[in-house]
């Protein structure tokens, strides 16, 4: 994961290094065996290679999702698809907003809806509707009233920049202020 974080950092300086990086980081990605960091990793140098190889990082995306789709234990499975969602939100948000609803773990879901909303432009309104209240569906599904409050906040915050009423309304249902 740091060879993706430095190539990352490379691209906006040396595009070949930055390659050179991405392809040493997937390398050791694919070779990793705990199979929901391998697919956070892949996910990562997706987002990495978005700005220089799109077509290199559909491929790498598409390889995170079989491998975090095919892990059998459910919450190993969630925090795949949480880390799919996290690091393709601003590369390719349908595809994170697509592992995010495979998420069946309704915070991690939430969470991960709440962190692709946080990267959505002002502009995507509507999307950012449907995002929002998917994720406060999801929060309802939580048992623990501490979860479903951080998860409702960070709705709120990720709103507050896209729709400050809707923003306020997720706000208020926050049980501990």
């Amino acid at each position: 994961l740091a060879l993706a974080g430095i190539a990352q950092a490379q691209a906006v300086i040396d595009l070949q290094c930055a390659a050179r990086l991405a392809d040493r980081a997937e390398r050791v990605a694919i070779g990793i065996e705990a199979e929901d960091t391998k697919a956070a990793a892949l996910a990562q140098i997706a987002n990495t290679l978005a700005a220089t190889d799109l077509d290199h990082a559909a491929r790498l995306a598409d390889h995170a999702e079989r491998v975090a789709i095919a892990i059998a234990d459910e919450d190993r499975k969630a925090r795949a698809l949480a880390g799919i969602g996290g690091a393709l939100a601003i590369a390719d948000p349908h595809r994170a907003e697509r592992a995010a609803t495979a998420i069946t773990d309704p915070y991690r879901k939430a969470m991960t809806l709440a962190a692709i909303l946080q990267q959505l432009p002002a502009s995507a309104s509507d999307r950012a509707t449907r995002l929002a209240e998917q994720a406060e569906r999801a929060t309802a599904a939580i048992a623990d009233e501490f979860w479903m409050d951080v998860a409702l906040g960070e709705i709120a915050e990720a709103l507050a920049v896209i729709d400050l009423d809707h923003a306020e309304r997720v706000a208020t249902a926050i049980a501990n202020d």
